[in-house]
């Protein structure tokens, strides 16, 4: 090249300045509310082909739809929590364990989830506008549990006061004891406005804003010794008011059964045909319930608790 042509040789061009964008939290609540609409979309028309359907091979698939679809509905619940919409999605009231069910399908790594079985579970119900907010919290810990801890085991005991307790223990190495009292710190106080620093880490955020909209508590914890290696326990503490014994509930017409599994297929979690992930219904809303957030305990801190990348520390 001449030193004619080098001369005139236009520079690089600098690269333009990123444009800092923030959106309001109506803008990701009212497009969380489109998304629910195109999911109960999607499973209206799985409804409709599952029941029409005969061909194994075919419903295998059918179902790994579906089960792809509650977990759109899942990180789509996420959004709108976080967008601080506090009405919820409403829904019929279910029972501890069909709440449970319910979690675990939300689960990419479902075959992971073991419920202890346990009566107690099947005993109360949760009412409607609790019991759609419990099963988009579990499955976060679930998912967490599931995606770091090798597996996650749930289960509910009862306490002395009539309320109960539902856990969710993973099997993992377990976190630093230090680490568990910032965070149970954070759990106990109050939501925090979500920012881009911390929006990535949403799903213990997820789990701060509803255990505080309902009332409940969350504790984190080391796992009882002499079963493998440490692990950590989540505990959700759901106060007797918000449940009713099974026998307290008006009788429901049983759904529909599902249709029979293909054989040598995985055992996928399959939905009842017919019954929705949530109603349109607007649920009654409960106040948040708020206590001052200790020192030290910020949200851009411990919302990195839940990680979507794996070199994030778990929880």
């Amino acid at each position: 090249m001449s030193w004619w042509k080098r001369r005139a040789a236009p520079a690089p061009a600098a690269a333009p300045a990123p444009v800092a964008v923030s959106w309001p939290p109506q803008v990701a609540g009212a497009v969380a509310l489109r998304l629910l609409a195109l999911v109960e979309e999607q499973r209206e028309v799985l409804d409709a082909l599952q029941q029409d359907e005969d061909d194994p091979r075919v419903l295998e698939r059918l179902y790994q739809l579906d089960h792809g679809n509650a977990r759109v509905r899942r990180l789509v619940r996420g959004l709108q929590v976080l967008s601080g919409d506090t009405d919820g999605y409403g829904g019929p009231s279910a029972t501890l364990q069909d709440v449970i069910t319910i979690a675990t399908g939300m689960v990419g790594q479902y075959q992971r989830v073991k419920a202890e079985p346990d009566a107690l579970a099947a005993r109360f119900v949760a009412a409607p506008h609790l019991a759609d907010d419990l099963a988009l919290l579990l499955a976060e810990l679930l998912d967490n549990g599931t995606r770091y801890g090798g597996s996650a085991t749930t289960g509910v005991y009862r306490l002395e006061d009539g309320s109960l307790a539902v856990y969710v223990k993973d099997s993992g190495t377990g976190c630093p004891p230090e680490w568990m009292a910032r965070v149970n710190a954070w759990l106990a106080g109050t939501v925090q406005v979500v920012l881009a620093e911390n929006g990535r880490h949403s799903g213990l955020t997820v789990v701060h804003h509803l255990a505080r909209k309902h009332g409940l508590q969350v504790n984190v914890s080391v796992a009882p010794p002499g079963h493998g290696l440490p692990g950590t326990v989540v505990t959700v503490f759901v106060p007797a008011r918000l449940l009713q014994p099974v026998q307290a509930q008006a009788p429901t017409p049983a759904p529909a059964a599902p249709p029979p599994p293909p054989a040598g297929a995985p055992d996928l979690p399959r939905r009842v045909p017919g019954t929705a992930y949530g109603t349109d219904e607007p649920p009654p809303s409960s106040p948040p319930q708020s206590t001052p957030t200790p020192p030290g305990a910020t949200l851009a801190d411990l919302a990195a608790a839940f990680s979507t990348e794996p070199r994030e520390r778990p929880l």
